[in-house]
């Protein structure tokens, strides 16, 4: 296991490069490129604007460009941001906490919901709990996210004043972990509907399939209790094609956070992209989407290092 996990880190070292290779090529080829934010500045006289290039080195060859990115990048350096001058890694970390906050509690709230009821529908397969199940997931998966938000603010915040309609804290409540939940409310609901329908329907069609093999049907005639037989015969070798739809959620709820905290205000790495889309803040652009592509790469490993630890059969040599 070790030599694949090391074997594997090495071959998607490549991968990475050439990721990253793709996209300071595209953010290059935007309208204005790096300097955009400069450039749109009617104060900027052209001579500032070419000792900027000078200084930020865009005069040079963009290959050049690109291997010095890299450089600061592998020592940790992501640049400044154009606009504040703050170096992009203490912004991020600022807001990381904020952005896992987020995403943990919507993906283990998508889990504790999604996976129970795909068991329970696939047990229950064709009863009215099955088809109310079916069809909720289906509305669920087939909505648009931002307008199921913009629904629930309207709903929820804005008629109903359940919720508060965006932000992290009410002010003065700063530091109160009760506030803090009453403000996750919405966004969470927003972030997870899809994951919910999406882990419903995939764990009852796993289930289904399982639940109909011959070693499930061996251990029922051995009179073993029905929750043994479900969760610790079926469910286990169902949990195989879960387990990739789980590890790709993550850069998917990393992406889904983008237009969740835009919506709600909440100040994560998502509204920080955001704004940086908006205003042509090229190094925080290049600095969140090269860690998107990591945590692509990060999940696919951790999904195949768990299929070994739940399918005893799969070994990695």
């Amino acid at each position: 296991m070790g030599r694949y996990i090391i074997r594997r880190i090495l071959t998607n070292i490549p991968l990475l490069l050439g990721i990253t290779l793709i996209l300071f090529a595209v953010m290059h080829m935007m309208p204005g490129g790096p300097l955009a934010a400069y450039t749109q500045n009617p104060r900027v006289r052209p001579e500032d604007l070419e000792k900027i290039k000078h200084i930020m080195g865009l005069d040079q060859p963009v290959w050049l460009q690109y291997f010095y990115w890299l450089g600061s990048l592998l020592v940790g350096n992501l640049g400044n941001s154009l606009f504040t001058g703050r170096p992009v890694a203490e912004m991020i970390i600022e807001r990381l906490p904020n952005t896992v906050i987020l995403m943990g509690l919507a993906l283990g709230l998508s889990i504790l919901i999604g996976v129970p009821l795909g068991i329970l529908s696939a047990i229950k397969q064709y009863s009215p709990f099955d088809f109310v199940v079916t069809t909720l997931a289906f509305i669920g998966y087939s909505l648009p996210v931002f307008w199921f938000g913009v629904m629930l603010m309207l709903l929820f915040a804005a008629i109903l004043h359940w919720f508060p309609a965006g932000g992290m804290f009410t002010i003065g409540q700063e530091g109160n972990f009760f506030d803090l939940l009453w403000h996750l409310c919405l966004p969470v609901a927003m972030l997870s509907i899809v994951s919910i329908a999406t882990w419903s329907r995939y764990t009852r069609s796993s289930m289904l399939e399982v639940v109909r093999q011959e070693y499930v049907r061996t251990a029922r005639a051995k009179g073993l209790a029905e929750a043994v037989v479900i969760f610790k015969h079926a469910f286990r070798n169902a949990l195989i094609p879960v387990i990739t739809i789980v590890a790709l959620a993550l850069p998917g709820l990393f992406g889904g956070a983008i237009m969740t905290e835009t919506i709600f205000a909440w100040p994560g790495i998502g509204r920080l992209f955001f704004n940086a889309l908006g205003q042509g803040d090229y190094p925080i652009l290049m600095a969140i989407l090269t860690i998107s592509a990591c945590l692509v790469v990060i999940s696919n490993l951790l999904a195949d290092i768990t299929y070994a630890a739940v399918d005893p059969r799969i070994r990695y040599d």
